[in-house]
């Protein structure tokens, strides 16, 4: 068999070689720089360069091109599946702030003991009751600390004089001991109650308005609070 020979100098061997090469370089580089320039078609593209301007004296092996293929085909599906979650993050978030929307004009219940009440609506939340507890004083202070009434929770008292543990609703009319009706403003409710023979500051919840939600940029969710401000929606304990 006739050995074959090509001439380095000759426009075969530069145009398989060297030009060859360097359009795929090119090409290569071009989808390095610019992410989005190279998709599937652009691929393809890219391998049928190297096909064709490959050196005849050293072809590129099917293998690679192959494992270059189904690399590519990875990235591709991986990216695909990225916009699929992005869309479901998306559309949760959505769902999220439409439900966090409808809390507008309502009532949710937050850790605390004051809250704004106005005229004619009082006070309304719970208190965190533990295991034992008796002899239990729940007072509604005004602004001042100055106490304006005494709420009677006698009807969740067992005939023991104990009180289950767990939450204790209450609820205030804005009135005084007297029955006079006190005018709106910001009111707070203190408990206590004895346990294992010792006097105990009980927890304390207070039902409040929400006047408005807010929608972060990473997709938070802050209630805005009458009277009490701003707090994230986890932080609520209750819905009303």
């Amino acid at each position: 068999m006739a050995n074959i020979s090509i001439d380095p100098n000759s426009d075969f061997y530069k145009a398989y070689s060297v030009e060859g090469k360097q359009a795929a370089a090119e090409a290569t580089n071009k989808a390095k720089n610019d992410p989005n320039a190279m998709g599937q078609t652009e691929f393809l593209e890219l391998m049928m360069a190297q096909l064709e301007n490959q050196d005849p004296l050293s072809p590129q092996n099917n293998t690679e091109f192959i494992a270059q293929l189904a690399q590519f085909s990875s990235v591709e599906g991986i990216q695909s599946l990225n916009n699929n979650v992005n869309g479901l993050v998306d559309s949760f978030k959505s769902s999220q702030a439409l439900q966090a929307s409808a809390l507008v004009g309502r009532k949710v219940q937050i850790e605390g003991s004051s809250a704004l009440a106005k005229q004619g609506e009082g006070l309304s939340g719970s208190v965190e009751i533990p295991s034992g507890a008796s002899d239990m004083l729940v007072v509604v202070k005004d602004a001042s600390g100055q106490g304006v009434k005494e709420l009677n929770l006698s009807e969740y008292m067992s005939d023991t004089g104990s009180y289950p543990a767990g939450k204790v609703p209450f609820e205030w009319d804005g009135t005084d001991n007297e029955g006079n009706a006190l005018p709106a403003g910001t009111y707070s409710v203190s408990a206590t109650a004895v346990v294992n023979g010792n006097s105990q500051v009980l927890g304390t919840n207070v039902n409040v308005n929400v006047d408005s939600v807010t929608m972060g940029t990473a997709g938070q969710i802050t209630l805005n609070l009458a009277g009490y401000g701003s707090m994230s929606l986890e932080d609520v304990k209750e819905f009303h």
